[in-house]
């Protein structure tokens, strides 16, 4: 029953990654306010949705950010990963370990199983602490079908610590208090980077863009996993769940958390008052991530194929290489074809202010930015 609240206001969220779409949860707050029980929650919610979505089985991965260290927790034993970047800008994690999962209640166990191996210790503010950021990935998955058909992550921040709660702290506690409030800080910078350029008008952007500092998400390993929460690539969803704590001795923890929460909803509202780029200036990468997520991941296996198309040119009249470039993409025309004409109406109802609506399911809801 203490659950309603935040069940009734993560399930139509929770939905999008049954359809094909990415929904990120990132708990933050103060030491001891109760975002591990959050996640928690969450975590199990999540896959009572995704398995209800009838769509395949659920990989479960769990692993935690320790300065600029991560460490799989559903290993066989707690090894370090590594953090690798594409060329494309895509976050890997190598060798993380996923469990294959068939049934909620198997999934349920791996998820329970990640939290228990969450490194903690008691300290003066908390008695059973984090000290590390757990990031606990579900990704929906199917023989039939190859890449991923939708994923939840649920981030369980570490909270900060003042100095005060730490005069009695180990050389080891010290050393985790200072990587979890960096790596906090440099958080707060990005959401305070984001907040500044979606804060300036759009005829003002070019002028201020050399002033406009581009968000370091780089100068920290959490803020490099969590780069893609920020990006708003269509079919994704950020949800931030702020925690805060009713003692009197947490009013400036309070006070912070309120105030990044307060700098996420003004960008937010600055982002959708000036108006989302048009998909036909979309760029490349752009176009493919629409790919992925679009009528529930309906085109997924063409994006290597168009990975030339930008949104421009798959808002004209199918070019006259066209069946060419399908040929040697080793796909068929019709298929190329078929893209277009599905981005041509998805143009026409984000400008028309309307729901996109596909010819085959007329009641399905479909992905959009």
């Amino acid at each position: 029953p203490e659950n309603d609240e935040l069940f009734a206001a993560l399930k139509p969220s929770l939905s999008l990654a049954g359809e094909g779409g990415q929904v990120h949860i990132i708990a933050h707050g103060t030491t001891g306010a109760g975002k591990t029980h959050s996640s928690q929650a969450a975590a199990h919610l999540a896959v009572d949705v995704l398995f209800s979505s009838g769509r395949g089985q659920l990989a479960v991965s769990f692993y935690e950010v320790a300065g600029n260290r991560c460490y799989d927790l559903l290993s066989s034993v707690r090894q370090e990963v590594s953090i690798l970047e594409d060329g494309v800008g895509k976050i890997c994690l190598k060798d993380l370990s996923q469990v294959l999962t068939g049934t909620p209640a198997e999934a349920s166990k791996a998820v329970a199983r990640g939290f228990q191996e969450r490194k903690s210790a008691a300290t003066e503010a908390n008695s059973r602490s984090s000290r590390t950021h757990g990031i606990c990935e579900l990704r929906l998955h199917s023989d039939a079908q190859e890449g991923t058909l939708g994923c939840v992550r649920i981030v369980d921040l570490a909270g900060s610590e003042r100095s005060q709660d730490t005069l009695q702290h180990s050389a080891e506690r010290m050393q985790e208090t200072k990587d979890v409030n960096s790596s906090l800080a440099c958080l707060r910078d990005c959401i305070k980077c984001c907040a500044a350029a979606a804060a300036a008008k759009p005829k003002a952007k070019a002028k201020a863009k050399a002033k406009l500092q581009p968000p370091p998400f780089r100068r920290s390993k959490l803020t490099l996993l969590l780069r893609s929460c920020f990006e708003g690539e269509p079919g994704t969803c950020c949800i931030w769940l702020a925690h805060v704590a009713p003692m009197s001795a947490n009013l400036g923890a309070t006070r912070a958390t309120l105030k990044c929460a307060s700098e996420l909803l003004e960008a937010c509202q600055q982002t959708h008052s000036a108006g989302a780029v048009a998909p036909v200036s979309w760029s490349r990468s752009r176009v493919g991530a629409w790919l992925r997520g679009h009528d529930g991941g309906r085109f997924e296996h063409l994006v290597e194929a168009l990975a030339w198309a930008d949104g421009h040119a798959l808002g004209k009249d199918w070019p006259r290489d066209g069946a060419a470039r399908a040929a040697i993409a080793g796909v068929s025309e019709d298929e190329i074809l078929a893209v277009c004409e599905a981005f041509r109406i998805f143009c026409k109802s984000r400008a028309d202010g309307k729901p996109e609506v596909s010819k085959d399911v007329d009641d399905k809801a479909k992905l959009g930015e």
